[in-house]
């Protein structure tokens, strides 16, 4: 018969087996780095897109006028939904 172990005691094993493996390290740092570098680009993307966009959006005064009327329609359906919905302890 095959003696059963615990599946916690067979992941430590794994962990305390595979920490010092050299190999181990490097995919972790490979990988990490990896990640880094696509976040570094995404990242950028983001921000050069964000403010070409917004450097746009500040010339049209049609876009400024419609945020303008977007941003009080919200804040008044806020104000309606906020008197509507009471308390149901009175």
């Amino acid at each position: 018969m095959v003696e059963q172990k615990k599946l916690t005691r067979v992941f430590y094993e794994g962990m305390l087996v595979n920490l010092p493996n050299p190999k181990t390290a490097l995919q972790f740092f490979l990988l990490g780095a990896i990640f880094v570098v696509m976040a570094i680009i995404s990242d950028s993307a983001y921000a050069l897109l964000a403010g070409s966009l917004g450097s746009w959006l500040r010339g049209h005064l049609g876009f400024l006028r419609m945020q303008w009327h977007l941003t009080g329609s919200v804040y008044l359906g806020l104000g309606v939904v906020t008197a509507l919905s009471g308390s149901a302890k009175k």
